[in-house]
């Protein structure tokens, strides 16, 4: 990862915000998130030991909320609405069988994948819809696609997870872009979630990882270079939550994994390509007189 991209997910202490682990007002870094920190200085309560001889610690939220760097948070704001677990289920009852599987016949993917995402129907003006959850489930954005295949969101919502129901738990969980994605993954019969987007959802992931503790966490990122530096992006973090981690891309002709899956790929294929892929380990190297971050 080149230094560029590290800039982005890890933040260097200073005078005015010095470390929150010893207190030191340089060599320290806090990453992006807010939730972890790199100190130089103290391993007492260290998660992990890092290569360039620093120790990675977890950030409590007294710890969070004493830390002032730019960048250092991700903004949790509440939906402005309070009706969209309503709404959602409304548009879910709208969407009957034959109705909801034109829109699985134009995606190719299974109906009964839809369903467990929990997609539904607006009548006017018309869209498909599917609910965005935070990780204990509860509703606070819906995602519209129009006829036409553009995407926007109800207004007063936020952005939040694609969780379909009745995760198996205890295996591998794939992490992708998007709900038809994700519909993709579960046709193939394997536990998957969707990010809002190829940089959202970081922090909703985090919580969902720590409740469902899958044996292994799969990025499966969109093979463009929005989607590369997304997922490159969202495995900093979660490597900071001690997850053995994986990242993935589909073939370059198919793009994202509905297209592959539509071309013909089984659970095996994709399966192989976990196989194949390595494990992310977190790396910390020096880079002038600061600390960057990155994963290998």
């Amino acid at each position: 990862m080149d230094a560029d991209k590290q800039r982005a997910e890890w933040v260097r202490v200073i005078g005015a915000s010095p470390c929150p682990v010893c207190g030191k007002p340089d060599w320290c870094a806090v990453s992006a998130s807010g939730h972890v920190c790199m100190c130089m200085r103290i391993s007492d309560g260290c998660a992990n030991r890092l290569a360039n001889g620093g120790f990675l610690h977890r950030l409590d939220r007294q710890h969070r909320e004493r830390c002032t760097y730019s960048g250092a948070h991700v903004t949790r704001r509440d939906p402005e609405r309070s009706d969209l677990p309503q709404l959602a289920a409304h548009y879910e009852h709208c969407a009957g069988s034959t109705t909801l599987g034109v829109l699985a016949s134009e995606l190719g993917v299974a109906l009964a994948s839809l369903r467990r995402l929990r997609a539904g129907r607006r009548s006017t003006p018309p869209a498909w819809t599917f609910p965005m959850v935070d990780a204990a489930g509860v509703v606070i954005g819906i995602r519209l696609r129009t006829l036409a295949g553009d995407k926007y969101a109800v207004k007063g919502g936020r952005e939040g997870l694609f969780l379909p129901r009745a995760l198996r738990g205890g295996g591998a969980l794939y992490i992708t872009e998007g709900p038809t994605d994700c519909a993709a993954m579960l046709d193939l019969g394997l536990d998957a979630v969707g990010r809002p987007s190829c940089t959202g959802g970081a922090h909703h992931l985090v919580t969902l990882i720590r409740r469902l503790r899958p044996r292994e966490v799969v990025i499966v990122g969109d093979d463009d270079d929005p989607g590369r530096r997304g997922a490159e992006s969202l495995a900093v973090i979660l490597l900071a939550h001690s997850v053995q981690l994986r990242v993935i891309y589909p073939p370059p002709e198919a793009k994202d994994v509905r297209i592959w899956k539509i071309a013909g790929a089984i659970a095996a294929d994709v399966e192989a390509l976990v196989t194949a892929a390595p494990v992310r380990r977190l790396r910390v190297r020096r880079a002038g007189k600061g600390t960057e971050g990155g994963t290998r």
